[in-house]
């Protein structure tokens, strides 16, 4: 299948990891060599400092809470968190911090935990019936993720047969005791490693059609309703829209990622969307989960620059190399050809057939200006307070063209240093 792009004019990377990961790359697995299981920061870095005096990690408590000393001041100052003790019937319990609160819950629940606080947009968090103490309308805007379009074809004569894992029973086995003797054979294996990131460019030789679209939208369109009167949101959307209209066209990144392998599936994943969505309290339940609006393909570039994506797709199916295969499209189905029938086909498959999400959620507390709509600075403290910085995915500013495994452990490294004071 790597020939079919290479057909087509994609090349392949050497390397992917050197800041410019475009074409067909080869993506390597977070596998230890010894054990061939998952290497995550829970076995690379926790495992190894668990037994640090200074360390300690508290299962079965929910942080519901930043606490503040008491008293008027310029700022807010932040003392500690409080938190449910899930182990003593809810129990709420206090810490307080020696030097400060890093908040490290995420994207979907660092914004949470700041408009549980009282910090982010006020009508947010008095509709919760919570006490505004900074109105920071960033807290929580600026949501993005990777939507994602899966396509499917069908294919014969494929060899060896992707799919024997789950229909060969017989072979599944004798791969499982292989794996737990020896740590060798498929189940060494997570998912495909071979990937395409593609540009504009690549896609269509009609760019400046799609960036049209782009370069001609009025400001805040299709933007949540927490845009509609706040000039700063708007200014942060639209300063990303220039950048993003740059590069784009210049195919400088990667607009597409198409993970491919031996079989007729081929997700199109859009990596950088101009749909923005939020993570707002849920005002009936303010402890629960929070309410989570993508707000996907909502901008009109997204949806034409996904379709143009589903073009492409087909045209790599109809290529000479992959013609032995006789793949069939099954979804979104040949039948549907304009830009309307395939996203309406695509719709009426459900989240399997195309989804707000790609596990890669980001940028709901992002590190820009406070009058563009950000929420932390350089040092990563939140506007407004002391005592207290964000270190997780909610920072970025926009979503990497890439899955964020690599992004975040940097932006946990970098986050290290500038608490240490090294940076």
């Amino acid at each position: 299948m790597s020939a079919a792009f290479t057909e087509m004019g994609i090349p392949k990377r050497k390397e992917h990891a050197d800041g410019k990961s475009i074409g067909q790359i080869w993506s390597p697995a977070a596998l230890d060599p010894e054990t061939m299981t998952r290497s995550s920061s829970l076995t690379a870095y926790y495992d190894s400092s668990k037994e640090r005096e200074n360390l300690k990690m508290l299962n079965e408590h929910q942080v519901i809470g930043l606490t503040f000393e008491p008293g008027e001041g310029q700022g807010l100052v932040v003392s500690g968190v409080k938190a449910l003790d899930r182990q003593a019937d809810n129990k709420e319990v206090t810490f307080r911090a020696r030097e400060e609160v890093i908040l490290a819950a995420g994207a979907i629940h660092t914004p949470q935990i700041l408009q549980l606080s009282g910090i982010g947009p006020e009508a947010v968090v008095e509709a919760a019936g919570i006490e505004s103490r900074l109105d920071l309308p960033g807290v929580g805007s600026n949501f993005q993720d990777h939507p994602v379009a899966y396509l499917n074809w069908e294919m014969e004569n494929t060899y060896p047969q992707p799919n024997i894992m789950r229909i060969n029973e017989t072979f599944a086995a004798e791969a499982l005791r292989e794996y737990l003797q020896h740590k060798t054979g498929p189940y060494t294996k997570a998912q495909s490693n071979t990937i395409a990131f593609l540009t504009l460019p690549m896609l269509t030789d009609d760019v400046e059609s799609l960036i049209a679209i782009l370069e001609n939208q009025a400001p805040g369109t299709s933007l949540p309703e927490v845009y509609r009167d706040e000039e700063t949101l708007l200014a942060g959307f639209e300063a990303q829209r220039k950048i993003l209209t740059e590069q784009l066209r210049a195919g400088s990144v990667a607009a597409i990622e198409m993970p491919y392998g031996g079989t007729g599936q081929v997700p199109n994943s859009l990596q950088k969307p101009l749909s923005h969505g939020t993570v707002h309290l849920n005002t009936t339940h303010p402890h629960a989960e929070p309410i989570v609006t993508y707000n996907a393909l909502t901008n009109p570039f997204d949806r034409t620059a996904l379709y143009t994506s589903i073009q492409f797709t087909r045209r790599y199916f109809n290529t000479t190399t992959l013609a032995h295969p006789h793949p069939h499209e099954v979804s979104p189905g040949a039948n549907n050809r304009s830009q309307e029938e395939v996203l309406a086909a695509l719709r009426a498959g459900g989240p399997l057939s195309l989804g707000p999400s790609f596990a890669h959620a980001g940028c709901s507390g992002p590190m820009m200006p406070r009058e563009m709509g950000g929420c932390v600075g350089g040092d990563l403290r939140v506007y407004g307070t002391e005592g207290v910085r964000v270190v997780d995915g909610s920072v970025m500013p926009v979503v990497l063209a890439a899955h964020l495994q690599a992004g975040l452990y940097a932006v946990a490294g970098r986050g290290v240093d500038v608490v240490r004071g090294v940076v």
